[in-house]
């Protein structure tokens, strides 16, 4: 849901995102660019909780700098 939300909060503001990730030793890492910028990242045992962990720091760290009256 939040990575959900991730992208739908970019797509309005016209935005790409791009996660990426890469394995550090026993964690998982995912990292999230915004139009090319590096926003956050996040780390797990697991590939998705990775995932979930970087897409909630980004949509913290974007709701400071963009409109979010476009979340429902």
């Amino acid at each position: 849901m939040t990575v959900m939300m991730l992208f739908e909060l970019c797509q309005k503001q016209g935005k790409q995102v791009d996660i990426k990730y890469w394995k550090n030793g026993e964690k998982n890492v995912a990292t999230v660019y915004v139009d090319g910028k590096f926003i956050a990242s996040g780390s797990s045992e697991k590939k998705e909780t990775a995932k979930l962990n970087a897409a909630k720091q980004a949509l913290l760290k974007l709701s400071e700098s963009m409109p979010t009256n476009v979340l429902p």
